[in-house]
């Protein structure tokens, strides 16, 4: 949202690099290697509360800034809305079946 409000001056090539390099920076850091997926999993579970029911501000505020941190990483993006349903949908558990099929 906050590069939404300031979109008139993020336009210029300068910013755009400095973008650019900070998302390579996210992804380095905290997707390219198993510890630092492990440290992301927890910023977003133990700070950003994703996987709860968010009751207040508070919460709201918390989460948003994980959906931040996403951002920046280049998975909550536009144009890519589908292909993280598709991840999602794919997580899903598998029916318990009964002994008896």
């Amino acid at each position: 949202m906050a590069d939404e409000l300031f979109k008139d001056i993020s336009d210029t090539p300068a910013i755009e690099k400095e973008k650019e390099d900070l998302h390579t920076k996210y992804q380095l850091i905290l997707a390219s290697t198993d510890a630092g997926i492990d440290v992301l999993c927890d910023i977003l579970v133990n700070f950003c509360n994703f996987g709860q029911y968010l009751q207040t501000q508070k919460e709201v505020d918390e989460y948003n800034v994980g959906i931040s941190i996403l951002s920046r990483l280049g998975i909550v993006s536009p144009g890519n809305e589908k292909r993280l349903v598709r991840l999602l949908v794919g997580m899903m558990p598998q029916p318990i079946r009964s002994k008896e099929e």
